[in-house]
């Protein structure tokens, strides 16, 4: 039988003990930050702590051997561990939002993000984005009404004028960082495409975090 001491100044918690055939001593724990002065030996695999805590397991022999000295190891000076990093509150932003040609005749492609020259039916929606996010189009049409109460109605002959905004379809798509161009040929959907008429396209962006972009605007239209 014999004892002995292991551990630092800190919480160091021996969890697991194992005796082998010769009486080693094999002590598998933890080891906490605050101090850092776990006892090590010259040649250990790792001298001191690495994170906020670290496992260890010890080696002790039954045999004292006072030619051998167990050293503290370097106390680091750095202080608490590296904040996480800051929450991204940054909202994509759109630029150069262009629609040519502005009138095109319609056809029967879905929309999609053009990797390479088409024919000439259809046209192409061309932007820039400051990084990957999720995009929302969205076709609106206006209409002239007139108001009743709060509310903007059609086919009312009295009171004053106001302006109905109509959305006729949205879809979603992904969208890079940099340059997108996303060619357009009337279609919402597989089973929906815009009927013939002008329209204006409203395009926002929202990113991986929830942050979305201010909504950009451009006109066009649909020829049969």
């Amino acid at each position: 039988m014999y004892s002995t001491y292991l551990g630092g100044r800190d919480g160091d918690y021996g969890i697991a003990v194992a005796l082998d055939s010769s009486g080693f001593a094999y002590v598998a724990g933890r080891s906490d930050l605050t101090f850092g002065d776990f006892p090590t030996t010259p040649g250990a695999y790792q001298r001191g702590n690495a994170g906020l805590r670290d496992v260890f397991v010890a080696k002790i022999n039954p045999v004292a051997e006072p030619r051998q000295t167990v050293e503290p190891p370097p106390v680091k000076t750095q202080g608490n561990p590296p904040p996480p990093p800051e929450k991204d509150t940054t909202a994509p932003v759109i630029s150069g939002l262009k629609i040519s040609p502005q009138t095109f005749r319609a056809g029967s492609r879905l929309a999609q993000i053009a990797r390479r020259k088409r024919p000439p039916v259809g046209t192409t929606v061309s932007f820039r984005l400051s990084e990957r996010a999720s995009l929302t189009f969205s076709f609106v049409q206006y209409a002239n009404g007139r108001k009743k109460g709060a509310r903007c109605v059609l086919n009312r002959r009295t009171e004053r004028h106001c302006r109905i905004t109509l959305i006729r379809g949205t879809f979603v798509v992904s969208g890079k960082a940099g340059g997108n161009k996303l060619e357009f040929q009337g279609r919402i959907s597989r089973r929906k495409r815009l009927a013939p008429g002008s329209y204006t396209l409203q395009l926002s962006a929202r990113d991986a975090a929830g942050n979305v972009s201010a909504t950009r605007q451009a006109t066009f239209r649909l020829m049969r």
